[in-house]
C-alpha cells in the first residue's frame, strides 16, 4: 500500500495539483492485487477531475510493482476537462 500511495504522489508532480486517492476495495491474492479507488486531482489550478479506477498490479517477491494497469472510462476525464469552470 505504501508503495502504491508513493507512486501516485511521484504522479502528481507531474503538472496535476490536489491529488487524492480514495481506496474503495483492496483485494490481494499471492502476487496480484487490485484497487478500486476514485482518483481526484485538480488542473489549471482550480479545476476539479474525478474518476473511479480499478487498478491490477502484478508484485514480485520483494513488494515491487513490476506490471501495473488502469482500468477506466476515458470519456468521463474528457468530459470533465470539457466542461466550463466557474
Amino acid at each position: 500500500m505504501d508503495a502504491i500511495k508513493a507512486e501516485f504522489r511521484a504522479q502528481a508532480g507531474m503538472g496535476f495539483g490536489n491529488v487524492q486517492i480514495d481506496i474503495i476495495a483492496l483485494v490481494a491474492d499471492g502476487g496480484t492485487v487490485m484497487a478500486e479507488r476514485i482518483d481526484s486531482w485538480t488542473v489549471g489550478g482550480d479545476q476539479l477531475v474525478t474518476v473511479e479506477i480499478i487498478g491490477s498490479f502484478e508484485v514480485d517477491t520483494d513488494g515491487r510493482i513490476k506490471r501495473w494497469r488502469d482500468y477506466y472510462e476515458l470519456k468521463s476525464i474528457m468530459d470533465q476537462n470539457a466542461a466550463p469552470t466557474g
